[in-house]
């Protein structure tokens, strides 16, 4: 219930005391992680409570979740400080220009929810577009703001101190907010700005000391993540994934997020330098990385580490430190030789180095189960039968 309660417990005092009292007399049929459900009847006879209040004005529901009724109020400006929470699929409306002040009388709105099904499985043409405006003005209490297909350039707008979790998937946007805005960052948790083709850099994230995701895959113009005198301790910090990025070049000194557990750089085709990573990091994921040459200098914890698809020549005798690595992949990279230190990671279990230009047998620990040589030029087994006992 991590993500929920993140959520709820910055709504309502005792939000999760009421969450299980409501489960205690079987209203709700589940809660997971990332959802709380109820039975159908009971949600469509709450909702129904709410719309009957407000039938013929929409803009007075505390909640919108019609798209007929959405619709009317964006498209007519008809937002009142009654409204917390909005819920729309946009596959469901015709399309519709947003004015940059359409959310300026929902001042007590905290709850944003616009997405499509399926996003990204095929072409599509989005439904709420700006109206030759570069930012929208959203209200100060937002909480949750989850906009697929953002169309504004950026959130220079909007102060998001109050802001949990930001989600802007396929976005529009050239920036998040200029570098001199100075953004209350303080409950913010989570980003998730995936796909946003046109975004060049992250920006300053220093009063972000709560962040615990940072997700900005399959943004192709991104070459710089935040500079690095721009940032604090990210102590909350626990996952990082900027996998198909492929102009991204450097990645900023992570050294203080004592936390962070996963670092995803799936095929960042440019990228060359590694900051000074932290000790607490156990997975790092650099498949698809052409231009890294040499193998990183990694936390000597790791259990997993993907190196596939890179330019690295060897495994160097320093991979001994490694002393917990349990899977090694360096398939399709260029690696030749194998460091006979390898044969000191007593814990490695998974060994691939397949389509490698490697002519000689590598020397192996005991403890390997899955030794992966399909594809390189190595024609005989050359150790005693006992090294390979376990394979």
């Amino acid at each position: 219930m991590d993500i929920v309660e993140k959520i709820l417990s910055n709504y309502y005092m005792g939000a999760m005391c009421g969450i299980r009292n409501l489960a205690d007399k079987c209203l709700l049929d589940s809660i997971d992680g990332y959802h709380i459900s109820m039975h159908d009847m009971l949600e469509e006879i709450g909702k129904d409570i709410v719309r009957q209040k407000c039938k013929e004005n929409p803009g007075k529901c505390s909640r919108l979740w019609f798209p007929e009724d959405v619709d009317q109020v964006l498209r007519y400006n008809q937002g009142t400080v009654s409204i917390e929470g909005i819920k729309l699929n946009m596959s469901q409306i015709e399309e519709l220009q947003l004015c940059p002040y359409v959310f300026e009388n929902m001042f007590n709105l905290r709850y944003i929810y616009f997405y499509k099904p399926e996003i990204g499985k095929e072409d599509w043409n989005p439904k709420l577009l700006a109206n030759q405006v570069d930012s929208v003005s959203l209200p100060n209490k937002l909480r949750y703001l989850c906009w697929d297909y953002f169309p504004f350039k950026s959130l220079s707008s909007f102060n998001p101190k109050n802001l949990i979790v930001l989600k802007i998937q396929y976005g529009n946007m050239e920036e998040l907010w200029n570098e001199d805005d100075n953004m209350d960052l303080i409950n913010l948790k989570e980003i998730n700005i995936s796909n946003c083709n046109k975004l060049r850099k992250i920006p300053n994230l220093s009063g972000a000391i709560n962040l615990e995701l940072l997700h900005c895959s399959n943004c192709e113009r991104l070459f710089q993540l935040w500079d690095e005198d721009n940032h604090r301790d990210f102590v909350n910090l626990r996952e990082i994934n900027i996998s198909n990025c492929t102009n991204l070049r450097k990645i900023p000194n992570l050294s203080r997020a004592i936390n962070l557990e996963i670092l995803n750089f799936f095929n960042c085709k440019s990228l060359v330098q590694l900051g000074n990573e932290d000790d607490h990091l156990d997975k790092l994921r650099l498949f698809g990385c052409y231009s890294l040459k040499k193998l990183p200098q990694v936390p000597s914890h790791f259990h997993h580490l993907n190196l596939s698809s890179t330019k690295i020549r060897e495994v160097p005798d320093s991979i001994e430190h490694l002393h917990k690595l349990q899977r090694l992949s360096l398939s399709k990279s260029k690696v030749k030789r194998v460091s006979i230190n390898i044969s000191k990671l007593e814990f490695l279990h998974q060994l691939d180095l397949s389509d490698c230009p490697m002519i000689k047998f590598p020397e192996i620990p005991r403890s390997l189960t899955e030794l992966n040589l399909s594809g390189t030029q190595i024609e005989e087994v050359s150790l005693p039968f006992d090294s390979l006992c376990n394979l």
